[in-house]
């Protein structure tokens, strides 16, 4: 197998080969600062041998699973360059790969090819590069954020834009933030003079200036400039504590090599808020680089920015279609139902319904937020709730059944649903113009309007229709021989079922009154009542119930352990009025639990494998009941009675 012999000279001193082909001699791995790692290569074209080659993060998995290893020859498909500082030693130019193919294995080629010597830029003269090849033009982005103007307007076309070779861009002047502003978009405050473009390090940023890619950013450089897009944009967020008060926006950028969130704070976050627009492509430099705080950044790098007084920021208006557009990764629906709560995930669906606005006040900050549920289908005709919140919530308009994108949403669990919602950090598109797009919304208009779809999202309120629901039941004995609950994780299902006993002995509990505490209190018998959990003794307790009932059907009955909130259902009465019967009149204390025996519920039924002494068991609990819906509850009936007989299924 030949190599491209004098690739690497050419490459190194700035100039361009069309895909090369050259061997893996080694990796390293090279611990980040965060949760990610990068590797560094030892690529040989078969004359001379290079150390200074990065492979992207996004090519991290190759290396991993064996499939770059030691020896393997492979065709550089796409890779860039960038001089970064040598430790005082000047600059140095790093090769990083981008995309790269296979041609023969490590273990097919045996050993390294020819007697490559290591590379310097003073060993040898750079040939003359090739001609560049033209990148293709992206498609154009879509809107991040819900409008009325754009919700049913999708574009028919599937037909990429005319490839056009890149062109420099002509000078331009760049936005300024107020009159005093010198520096384009940041780079000083008030009067103070200074020439076009240049911010208060020195560095002048102009649309002509070199660029680097972010891959190849560190906290240790002073001087670089970035040419980005930015994938996606955060509302404005206020916050007060005992420090202060502020504001802060963040925006994610991608360009070839990798990704990078932005963060701006206070002044620099309504200077720059209004500017930044999901989609464009910019020129930023002079801003801070740190540790990534992955908390609350899911993005593939060690880094990420904060936009400081000294940050300069120019939009790029000509050619951009070097800058590759946001990058998806759909999950299909019916996979949520399988992803662990707080999982990140790409979605892309239909819209089918729209909720309404609602207003409530979170507990813990006491904050009021606005939320809306919107839901959404796919090909796998799965319905899941997706979760707005406020202003993508109050601007919505689903009336047209537009398509929508999510990256970066996350995977919620209650009671046995899933649903995605919206961080602050995803990105949101509607009617994106995209090919998923396009075959989503012609599958829902041809056949997908009148299709049934299992929903695993439950719907709160109502008698029907939601996951879980008088439609979707399983009997007891369904569950055991299905082995619900024994794969190491809970499972739910929903079963009309009979309360046959409830057990009204230690029905109620003593609980702490503390706040966010329901840790059973010990009685001192001095008046007073100990939470070990909180270390307190406290006058009082706060009654709850924890019931022990048995539930049956037609198939079977099991024990099922019923909380708080259900079992106030159950038995029409607060804890604090049974505890005050308890105590008074044991007749009328009884005569409650008899009252509820033999109602009949649809309950929603969390059941795990347990171990008690050394021996496993199955437990399951009561998650919610509701009164029965005898129309839907018949309904399902002759569904399955007609499926049986071979004879379809009954519309409803």
């Amino acid at each position: 197998m030949d190599l491209t012999e004098g690739a690497l000279s050419t490459i190194m001193n700035g100039g361009n080969v069309e895909a090369p082909i050259m061997q893996i001699l080694g990796s390293k791995k090279i611990s980040g600062a965060g949760d990610n790692e990068r590797y560094r290569l030892l690529i040989s074209d078969g004359v001379h041998v290079n150390s200074f080659a990065m492979l992207a993060t996004q090519l991290n998995d190759r290396i991993r699973n064996g499939d770059l290893s030691d020896n393997t020859i492979v065709r550089v498909k796409r890779h860039i360059t960038s001089s970064v500082p040598n430790s005082g030693k000047g600059q140095k130019r790093v090769m990083i790969i981008l995309d790269v193919e296979v041609v023969a294995p490590g273990s097919e080629v045996g050993g390294r090819i020819g007697n490559p010597v290591s590379w310097s830029a003073d060993a040898s003269a750079a040939p003359a590069a090739p001609a560049p090849v033209a990148a293709p033009t992206a498609a154009p982005a879509a809107s991040s954020r819900p409008a009325s103007a754009n919700s049913c307007a999708l574009s028919s076309s599937n037909s990429p834009p005319a490839k056009a070779p890149p062109s420099r861009p002509s000078p331009q002047k760049p936005f300024s933030a107020n009159a005093g502003n010198r520096g384009g978009y940041g780079g000083g405050y008030g009067n103070n003079i200074r020439s076009p473009n240049k911010g208060m390090g020195g560095m002048e940023l102009s649309p002509n200036a070199s660029t680097h890619p972010i891959a190849s950013l560190t906290p240790y450089q002073n001087k670089w400039v970035i040419k980005a897009r930015v994938t996606g944009k955060t509302n404005i967020r206020h916050w007060s504590n005992s420090k202060g008060e502020g504001s802060l926006f963040s925006f994610d950028l991608v360009d070839e090599s990798g990704e990078i969130r932005a963060t701006a704070f206070r002044d620099q976050c309504e200077k720059f808020h209004p500017m930044i627009e999901v989609g464009k492509v910019y020129l930023i430099t002079k801003a801070q680089l740190k540790t990534a705080n992955k908390k609350f950044s899911s993005l593939n790098n060690d880094y990420e920015m904060s936009l400081t007084g000294e940050t300069q920021i120019i939009p790029v208006h000509e050619d951009d279609s070097g800058v590759p557009q946001i990058k998806f990764n759909f999950s299909s629906l019916n996979d949520i139902e399988n992803m662990e709560p707080n999982a990140s995930v790409d979605v892309i669906g239909v819209v089918k319904s729209v909720g309404e606005v609602v207003t409530f006040v979170a507990k813990t900050s006491n904050r009021e937020l606005k939320k809306r549920d919107v839901t959404i289908v796919d090909r796998t005709n799965t319905a899941v709730n997706l979760t707005l919140w406020g202003q993508d919530a109050e601007e919505f308009d689903g009336s047209c059944q537009p398509v929508v994108a999510v990256k970066g949403g996350k995977v919620n669990e209650f009671q046995g649903s899933k649903t995605v919602s919206l961080p602050g950090n995803a990105t949101f598109q509607i009617n994106p113009d995209i090919p998923e797009s396009h075959e989503l919304k012609g599958w829902y208009d041809d056949e997908g309007s009148t299709a049934t779809f299992k929903s695993i999202s439950q719907r709160t309120g109502g008698g029907g229709g939601g996951f879980g629901s008088d439609n979707d039941l399983i009997t007891i004995k369904d569950a055991r021989d299905q082995g619900l609950g024994s794969g190491g994780k809970p499972d739910y299902f929903s079963v009309k079922g009979t309360l046959i006993m409830i057990k009204s002995e230690n029905a109620i509990y003593q609980a702490c009154p503390g706040e966010n505490c329901n840790k059973k209190v010990i009685d001192q018998q001095n008046g007073m009542f100990r939470c070990e959990k909180c270390g307190r003794d406290y006058p009082n307790y706060k009654p709850r119930l924890l019931l022990s009932c048995s539930v049956g059907d037609w198939s079977d009955n099991a024990w099922v352990s019923i909380f708080q909130e259900v079992a106030e259902v159950i038995l029409g009465k607060s804890p604090e009025e049974l505890d005050e019967l308890k105590q008074s009149s044991a007749d009328a204390y009884q005569q409650v639990f008899q009252a509820a025996q033999f109602k009949s519920f649809t309950f929603r039924m969390r059941t795990q494998m347990s171990v008690y002494n050394d021996e496993q068991r199955m437990k399951m609990n009561v998650v919610s009941a509701k009164k029965i819906d005898h129309k839907a509850y018949c309904g399902s009936l002759l569904t399955e009675l007609k499926e049986v007989l071979g004879m379809g299924t009954v519309s409803k």
